[in-house]
């Protein structure tokens, strides 16, 4: 179960890059490319260096001006798609 101070980190094995405003992943692994949005792309880039959840969603609730509980949710949501294709962890 994922809480606020979970640490939520990226997979070594990714390679990314910024492609027209947008994030673009691919896996060394698996060859696979993911494509993010302009809100999955910003939490890609916070996570240059791990993070906690708490930490992820003020940082996202700032940016994009949402309230509290729809950040988290959708960070929550983000962050879990992205564990179960092997693209993050959480600690």
């Amino acid at each position: 179960m994922m809480t606020e101070t979970s640490v939520v980190a990226r997979v070594d094995t990714m390679v990314s890059s910024e492609v027209d405003g947008e994030v673009v992943i691919m896996s060394i692994e698996s060859g696979h490319f993911f494509r993010l949005n302009h809100s999955a792309s910003r939490i890609w880039d916070l996570l240059d260096t791990p993070k906690d959840l708490a930490t992820l969603c003020r940082h996202l609730g700032d940016r994009f001006e949402m309230d509290a509980a729809d950040g988290q949710a959708d960070v929550v949501e983000f962050v879990s798609a992205m564990q179960a294709k092997g693209l993050l962890t959480v600690n």
